[in-house]
């Protein structure tokens, strides 16, 4: 009989799968950027018995006497990350539903993705919360593995039920094995196009709403100042070719004939490789940007500066600009001494690498979803948030890639490793 060899899955993948099956704490940091751990979470109370941890046990435990008038006292009711195990509708008005496990507030229950067995599987997933929305199946998609927003309906209780308040993430980067015995949940999955046409599914049941601000307009196709081609069907801001790693090209245009051929928005490229005095006037718009604009101050401006390239590094470039500005607006003086202090740097910024391994692609609404199919992996949900991935070209090289969310783009790294 002939040995069945399993088809390989993507590195990344692999690593959240495991955790999803380990960890949903740390799943949820994986797939959205969020640490919850930091989440106030409500504990069990519990007997000397120490009652055992599983779903059943639970659910006799909450109406025991050793439990408090109110195990949610002092604690907030809303705003749980939540992993869904079963997706349905329910009532006549077909209102989605789903079956959840809070990671921060049943940190003491028995992971369900991790058991093999389907009828305790589904025997511990009957007794979870049920969590409900008022909202289509094709405005709001999840599954299980999606990752959601909740509110607890009764704050004496984390068990009977709760609301849907927001998708976080609809379509996870991995399915759990079970999901093969829901009919259409890996064709669904599989569907990248319906998840971005329905507008939601990725990241957010209001897309335009978050921390980032989004710019859906198109631009020209890139010329490659290496060869002197294109990177057709990437597009550029600027009409000027770009300079970039062989690699870094390859991975641009593969990325973009991957968005034409499931109906995405071509990735369009903001800013690639630049000089010291191009860098340091880049960064100074930023700091302009969040520090207030019109509102500008220096509070928000050292804030920005000093999160995003770190204390030391940051107030470099805050003390250059601070020599030439007028609320926020850094005059070339400034920006040629920001130039300077970055032309005694040890250690050159990633932008300033000739050929370019580093590039800013607008955030339009559907770039994470994009990098999610692409390289199976979302890029974090939080400003300054970032993820790490790995990614191989057609020739077989093997790549690093780093992902870092700003605000308004995707500041993306990618070196041959």
């Amino acid at each position: 009989m002939a040995e069945t060899v399993a088809t390989p899955k993507p590195i990344e993948r692999l690593k959240n799968l495991n955790l999803l099956q380990t960890d949903l704490t740390a799943y949820i940091l994986e797939e959205i950027g969020v640490n919850i751990s930091e989440h106030d979470a409500p504990k069990i109370p519990s007997n000397a018995d120490d009652i055992k941890s599983s779903v059943s046990a639970h659910m006799a435990q909450a109406s025991s006497k050793y439990l408090s008038a109110n195990i949610l006292q002092d604690k907030a009711t809303g705003n749980y990350k939540a992993v869904v195990c079963l997706a349905f509708k329910a009532g006549p008005g077909g209102v989605q539903s789903c079956k959840a496990i809070i990671p921060t507030v049943h940190s003491n229950v028995d992971n369900p993705f991790a058991v093999t067995n389907e009828d305790v599987r589904a025997e511990m997933i009957s007794h979870l919360m049920t969590f409900s929305h008022n909202m289509s199946e094709s405005s709001s998609p999840i599954m299980p593995g999606s990752i959601i927003e909740v509110s607890l309906d009764n704050p004496n209780s984390y068990w009977p039920s709760g609301t849907i308040e927001k998708i976080l993430k609809g379509r996870p980067d991995v399915v759990p094995e079970y999901a093969s015995l829901i009919e259409g949940a890996l064709e669904r999955f599989k569907d990248i196009a319906a998840w971005v046409s329905s507008g939601f599914g990725f990241i957010g049941d209001q897309p335009a709403s978050g921390p980032f601000t989004y710019n859906d307009g198109v631009s020209s196709v890139c010329k490659d100042s290496t060869n002197g081609g294109t990177l057709s069907p990437a597009q550029c801001k600027s009409s000027a070719p770009i300079n970039v790693t062989d690699g870094m090209a390859e991975f641009l245009r593969t990325m973009a004939e991957y968005a034409a051929k499931n109906g995405l928005p071509t990735p369009v490229v903001t800013s690639a490789y630049r000089s010291n005095k191009g860098q340091a006037r880049a960064v100074a718009k930023n700091w302009w940007i969040n520090g207030g604009k019109s509102n500008w101050t220096v509070a928000s401006a050292t804030s920005y500066i000093t999160t995003l390239y770190g204390s030391t590094k940051g107030m470099k470039y805050h003390n250059a600009f601070m020599t030439d500005h007028v609320k926020g607006k850094v005059g070339e003086a400034g920006i040629t001494a920001a130039a300077t202090m970055l032309d005694g740097e040890s250690k050159p910024n990633a932008h300033t690498i000739s050929p370019g391994t580093t590039v800013d692609l607008r955030l339009h609404h559907s770039l994470d979803q994009l990098f999610d199919g692409f390289i199976g992996k979302m890029p974090s949900q939080t400003v300054n948030g970032s993820i790490t991935f790995t990614w191989s070209s057609s020739a077989g090289a093997s790549y690093a890639g780093y992902i870092l969310s700003e605000k308004d783009h995707r500041h993306m790294t990618l070196k041959e490793s």
